[in-house]
């Protein structure tokens, strides 16, 4: 009985150690408690488990919710449809202002079923997600047919970790996802670290409606799941989705969704019923058009009103200002070289040039927190970076002025949480400071300490 457990015993720590394997960029942390009090060693989020991993979750450079403090980036997601069912249909919206490509809900909108795959003719391939991600892959069997490609080494260096999923393991490890590309057949598909498939169809030219083989676009078309279920979407005879399907291994449908298009109008209708508004404003600059995403009217939540920046002489132009029912909004300000001498408050940043990496990035966030609905500032964001903005801190202060410094690497990751007590700019004193380390070998899985002063 004894060498028996003692077998059971090895295994298990073998199979702990193949899977910290796949995990080449795990930080590991180590917190402090108050009191001097020294907590149990444990991963961040949801890496190993430990209380206080479950409790606080992944350190995370994102503030309100909707900006990076690392990128100034302000970004938002929001599930439109959830249809249950043995297979669930989520269609979910989100936004980026810095990408101002075309996409299914036309400029800085897109939803999370619109991947596509551009096959290039260096052997390289760059994947767009749904969510506004772009990867490039890399070609590993030269001279062969069907083409496989991985994750370009060089590229994800740059600001990707193994966190964002929320949880660790080799099914959400994105340098287990691959292309395969068969340019006799004309095919493409995605095979990810879980096992799901996902087959891709060539894009078709709007002008002519012919096959596009010379590009070799591929859009998003079918995604198989282990269980055998599917979620299939079909286009018009150009680029516009019709229908996005969940069905069974049997080829049963369970549950969809159809779209209907109008001049500045885009209907999304459910299986049970159920119609989704987006209504669109035209904006012209320069002979060009551009379509941005102004109102969306869904059965079940409150109706959401967009507006953004038309004092821009150009056709990209930020969102300013999110509104909802009861006078709720949220206002968004970003830094501009017109205006050399930004306002941040009660503080003044100058941009002396055309270059300085830090216009467009949020400036400021307000909100209707005070006693009236009247915006009132609740976040403030003071980039300190090189000229090439690849490392530095971003100092955070909210309402109250309570200041956190966010930390990046020249890879754009995450190293350092350092929160201060007080109010005033001239009484912020240290008190805590997480510090993270990301290793890029199997050997240097890094780490990460929080203390207090």
């Amino acid at each position: 009985m004894h060498q028996l457990l003692r077998l059971i015993f090895l295994a298990l720590i073998s199979f702990t150690a193949l899977i910290a394997e796949e995990l080449p960029e795990e930080p590991r942390q180590e917190r402090g408690l108050a009191g001097g009090v020294d907590a149990p060693a444990e991963a961040s989020g949801a890496m190993l488990a430990g209380p206080l991993a479950h409790l606080e979750g992944e350190p995370s450079s994102i503030v309100n919710g909707v900006v990076n403090a690392i990128t100034g980036v302000y970004s938002e997601s929001t599930i439109d449809i959830h249809l249950p069912g043995a297979e669930p249909l989520v269609i979910e919206r989100s936004y980026n202002h810095l990408d101002q490509t075309p996409k299914y809900l036309f400029y800085g909108w897109n939803i999370n079923h619109s991947g596509e795959i551009n096959i290039e003719d260096s052997h390289k391939a760059v994947f767009k997600e749904g969510s506004g991600c772009q990867l490039q892959y890399e070609q590993i069997n030269k001279h062969q047919n069907p083409r496989l490609f991985a994750v370009s080494k060089e590229k994800i260096r740059k600001g990707f970790t193994n966190c964002g999923y929320g949880e660790i393991g080799g099914g959400s490890n994105i340098k287990n996802n691959k292309i395969i590309y068969d340019p006799d057949k004309h095919t493409c598909s995605t095979i990810s670290g879980s096992g799901t498939i996902t087959e891709y169809i060539i894009k078709k030219d709007p002008g002519t409606l012919k096959k596009k083989y010379r590009n070799k676009n591929f859009l998003l078309h079918r995604e198989k799941k282990l269980n055998g279920n599917q979620i299939v979407s079909d286009y018009y005879e150009t680029t516009l989705l019709t229908t996005i399907r969940s069905v069974n291994s049997q080829g049963l449908g369970l549950c969809g969704v159809t779209f209907h298009y109008d001049l500045e109008k885009v209907e999304i209708c459910t299986s049970e019923d159920k119609k989704i508004t987006y209504l669109f404003k035209l904006r012209k600059e320069k002979e060009k058009k551009r379509l941005y995403l102004t109102e969306v009217v869904r059965p079940d939540a409150p109706k959401e009103t967009y507006i953004y920046d038309e004092s821009i002489k150009d056709l990209h132009i930020p969102l300013i200002r999110k509104e909802k029912p009861n006078g709720r909004c949220l206002e968004i300000e970003y830094y501009n070289h017109d205006h050399k001498h930004n306002e941040v408050g009660e503080d003044i940043v100058k941009i002396k040039h055309s270059h300085d990496p830090r216009i467009n990035r949020v400036k400021l966030l307000r909100a209707p927190v005070g006693s009236d609905a009247t915006p009132l500032i609740t976040h403030r964001f003071f980039y300190n970076a090189n000229k090439k903005m690849n490392g530095g801190i971003t100092s955070v202060h909210d309402a109250l002025n309570h200041r956190v410094d966010y930390t990046c690497s020249e890879d754009e990751r995450l190293t350092e949480i350092t929160k201060f007590s007080g109010t005033h700019n001239n009484t912020h004193q240290l008190y805590s400071r997480e510090k993270l380390f990301w290793g890029y070998n199997k050997s240097d899985l890094g780490g990460s300490d929080v203390h207090q002063p």
